[in-house]
């Protein structure tokens, strides 16, 4: 679904804040925000309703909720004094004030994402994110291969039983600096994130791996692999599902150190 209000378009299905067609970047809490408000015009929200609705009732601070609303006002060109969008309603709570559009094309499409996480919240295993991995290189070519080894992974751990994959990467993909571990577990209620890194040098690569217990945040184990004979996508993706299929029978599989 795609909702427009003035300049900006919020499309919920991709995850994409647009101002005029440029993409803008914002944070997955922040995203979920916003499109509660703009699906939802003209109606005033208490925190408690918001906590209830955005967060699903988690246990999170008034702090964080009101750093939330203060980064989708940022992100829509407001602030505490200048509320063209996001009005505060003294002493009731916080109002999207404005003319939302909804093009509901992508709606079966949404559909099928919420179903496939309730499905994977219902299960009885362990729930995993993998985050997108972050190339330390620069260039196209580093990013891609990052890329590569991160949908590589994502697709040989489904073959683990009973272990539950998010499929919330991409919400992930377009900030430089990945929440924590804890901070994900309140956006999106997995038990484990996947992290890693990959960095290029003398003709190899190296893959830090990290999984960590979101709900603690404490990190559980941390994997090194270096290869100076992996030079593509197609070596390092099974280079390092070795790395992680190894370790399920040692602490830093869903378990503790």
């Amino acid at each position: 679904m795609i909702l427009t209000f003035g300049e900006f378009q919020l499309d919920s299905d991709r995850f994409e804040l647009r101002r005029n067609g440029q993409l803008r970047k914002v944070e997955p809490k922040v995203f979920d925000l916003m499109a509660h408000f703009a699906r939802n015009p003209g109606r005033v929200f208490s925190r408690e309703e918001l906590i209830a609705s955005v967060w699903r009732g988690r246990v999170v601070s008034d702090e964080t909720v009101s750093t939330c609303i203060k980064n989708a006002r940022k992100a829509v060109g407001d602030s505490g004094v200048t509320q063209r969008y996001i009005k505060t309603v003294r002493g009731r709570g916080f109002q999207f004030a404005a003319d939302v559009e909804q093009d509901d094309g992508g709606a079966d499409s949404g559909s099928e994402t919420k179903t496939a996480d309730a499905a994977r919240r219902g299960g009885s295993g362990p729930s995993l994110l993998v985050v997108p991995f972050r190339p330390l290189s620069d260039g196209p070519a580093a990013a891609r291969l990052a890329d590569g080894v991160c949908s590589g992974l994502g697709t040989i751990l489904t073959r683990i039983p009973l272990l539950r994959l998010s499929s919330q990467t991409a919400r992930y993909s377009a900030g430089d600096v990945t929440p924590s571990a804890r901070a994900i577990h309140e956006d999106v209620g997995v038990d484990y994130v996947l992290e890693g890194t990959l960095d290029e040098r003398d003709g190899g690569c190296r893959i830090n791996v990290q999984l960590s217990d979101a709900k603690s945040g404490s990190s559980l184990r941390l994997r090194r692999n270096n290869s100076a004979a992996v030079k593509n996508e197609a070596a390092c993706q099974p280079l390092s599902a070795r790395t992680l299929l190894a370790s399920r029978n040692s602490s830093w599989a869903f378990g503790s150190p």
